[in-house]
């Protein structure tokens, strides 16, 4: 969070206006997998989320109770989607860096983005045409943690080489190894027979929402989700702010940038 000196909420002027009103709309994954699935809109859509490519040499499905195998499959190269994760509450906003903006002579904050971030905003928020500045990060996610009653998670979205994993010497695909580490992250990994085991838990498949492909890493996403609630459908938290969030027009913060 050190290197986190501004969050940004695009939108359209009626959705910020709610936002700076107190209101957090959060979606779940299903939604996420719509956009992209039906409408075919990736950036705004993500199949992926709260799910993983996994390629595989060897898939074994084992019983809970005991361990014991119940199918193999062999090789694998699919979608595996986290169902534990899929109605998780998430609240997304756009990361601005320390690099990215600065205090002016007068005491007014100034961005100042590369060309590259400003035309990924245009992209993957076509339909933006407002944007909500929170100027202090730690209070605002402090806010929202006294607010909102449930427990929250929060941090910077990890950019991982999820979709394709690697390429090996001999032609196999192979996952992205700090991506697996990065989920099984909470379950010391244990060691059988020469080979690695790693555990990634129902109680911690949150962490799938804070992880995504590096084909949106331009995104500067950082994330909120509330791993203890469950939602059919987008739903509004009620958020007492204690320090005053300003909206500007998308014109005028481009003009400005």
């Amino acid at each position: 969070m050190d290197d986190v000196k501004v969050l940004l909420k695009f939108g359209r002027s009626e959705h910020i206006n709610s936002f700076i009103d107190g209101k957090l709309y959060c979606s779940n994954a299903e939604t996420f997998w719509r956009i992209e699935d039906k409408l075919k809109l990736r950036g705004q859509g993500d199949r992926l989320e709260a799910s993983s490519m996994i390629f595989a040499k060897n898939v074994i499905m084992q019983s809970h109770d005991d361990n014991s195998a119940v199918a193999q499959i062999g090789r694998f190269n699919g979608l595996v989607r986290y169902e534990p994760a899929k109605k998780i509450p998430v609240f997304c906003l756009f990361a601005i860096h320390n690099n990215e903006c600065y205090i002016d002579i007068d005491g007014n904050l100034k961005f100042n983005l590369a060309d590259r971030t400003k035309q990924v905003i245009r992209e993957h928020f076509p339909n933006a045409d407002s944007v909500a500045i929170i100027s202090n990060p730690s209070q605002f996610l402090s806010d929202i943690d006294s607010s909102i009653g449930y427990e929250i998670k929060h941090e910077l979205v990890h950019y991982y080489n999820i979709y394709k994993g690697f390429e090996t010497n001999d032609g196999e695909q192979a996952m992205d190894m700090d991506y697996m580490r990065y989920l099984t992250q909470d379950v010391l990994p244990i060691v059988i027979n020469g080979t690695t085991q790693y555990s990634f838990c129902a109680d911690y498949v949150y962490r799938a929402l804070l992880c995504k492909d590096v084909y949106f890493e331009d995104e500067q996403e950082y994330r909120i989700v509330l791993p203890t609630e469950t939602i059919d459908n987008g739903k509004t938290y009620p958020v007492k702010y204690r320090e005053e969030i300003h909206m500007k027009s998308i014109d005028n913060f481009f003009a400005e940038v």
